[in-house]
Formats: structure tokens, sequence, C-alpha cells
């Protein structure tokens, strides 16, 4: 701009950056605070799973009468199972490593909009006029996502689709059981008056 950095304005210029810029700044440290948090808890989750994994088939084979030398070249001795943790909980294990940051993605609405609707909101999104229109697109439609597979129809349906992977199906039929029993006690307690805030029914008062 011709504005010298030193000078009164170009300090005011400089300012009113840092200004404009920290309220992105703050959304996009507490977007990666939950993200880290979601990370470290599938990770946990996941290092929990494999260690159980790894116990159950060492269990089925002592119960065939593999001795523990048996046991040991299967790789599912004792400190084989905790090698496995640290190598999920260190980020060595890269399928689980991927699979906690997918989960993040998700946990935090961010995770990318597929099929006909993500490709035109990101063709959207590409034109100036577009992006003004729509700054934000991934996470309303996210959400939406979210609503939908906390109802009874959307959360059977994914969880039908989702019926190879146990892990996923069940988290998926847990999400609409309790979903749709929020939203059925919010409703019955609305229709008892115990949850007000649709504003007065009188609107000249």
């Amino acid at each position: 701009m011709g504005v010298d950095q030193e000078s009164f304005a170009g300090k005011g210029i400089d300012f009113l950056g840092a200004a404009l810029r920290l309220p992105g700044r703050a959304l996009m440290a507490e977007d990666e605070f939950w993200k880290a948090v979601a990370f470290r808890r599938e990770l946990n989750s996941l290092a929990v799973r494999r260690s159980l994994d790894m116990r159950r088939e060492a269990k089925a084979m002592r119960e065939k009468g593999a001795t523990p030398e048996d046991i040991a070249k299967a790789g599912l001795a004792e400190k084989d199972i905790m090698g496995a943790v640290d190598d999920v909980l260190k980020g060595s294990n890269v399928d689980a490593t991927n699979t906690a940051q997918e989960y993040a993605r998700v946990s935090t609405f961010t995770n990318p909009v597929e099929g006909a609707l993500g490709r035109g909101g990101a063709w959207l999104q590409s034109t100036i006029l577009g992006r003004m229109m729509l700054p934000f697109f991934r996470t309303p439609v996210q959400l939406t996502n979210a609503f939908i597979d906390r109802t009874l129809f959307g959360g059977v349906y994914r969880a039908v689709k989702n019926a190879k992977d146990p892990i996923k199906r069940d988290t998926l039929i847990a999400r609409a059981s309790l979903g749709t029993l929020v939203m059925g006690y919010s409703m019955y307690k609305y229709s008892q008056g115990s949850i007000t805030g649709s504003g007065p029914s009188d609107y000249i008062l």
C-alpha cells in the first residue's frame, strides 16, 4: 500500500489486521484442541481393542493345547501384546494412526463432504462470490449428517450399510438409540409444558 510500516498509520494497519485475524486464529486453535482430544481418545480405544484381540487369540490357542512357546512363536506373548499396544499409542501403527485421525475429523465435523454435494460445495467455494456467500460449508453439512445419524431412520440405515464393521455398526446403533430417546423425551416434556422458550402465545402483550 506504500505505507511505512514504522509509521503511525503502518502500525495501525498492522494492529487492525491482527485484530481481524484474532477470531479466526482462536477458532483454529479451538478446532485443533478438540481434534487432539478426539485423536488421543480414539487411539487409546484402538490400543485397548488391539490388546483384547491378541489376548483372545492367545486364550483360544491355550484352550486348544498350545504351549507357551507356541504362543510366543505366534507373537501373542505378553511382551508382544504390550509392544503392539505401545506401537498404537506411539503412532508406529500406521493404520491405527490414520483411523484416529479420521475419527478426529469426524468428531469436529471437519471431514470432507463426499458425493455430488461435496463437489458442488467445493466448486461454489472456489469462486470469490461463493466464498463470500458460503464461508463455511463442511461443518454445517456434517452437523446435519450427525443429526441424521442420531435419528432412528438415519442410524438404522447407516448401521445396515456398515453391517460388516461391527464396531462402526454398534456405534451407529448407539447414537441412533440415544438420539431418538433424547428427542422423544424432549418432545414429551415440551408437550407437558416443562420445556419453554418458543415465545409467547399472545404476541400483542
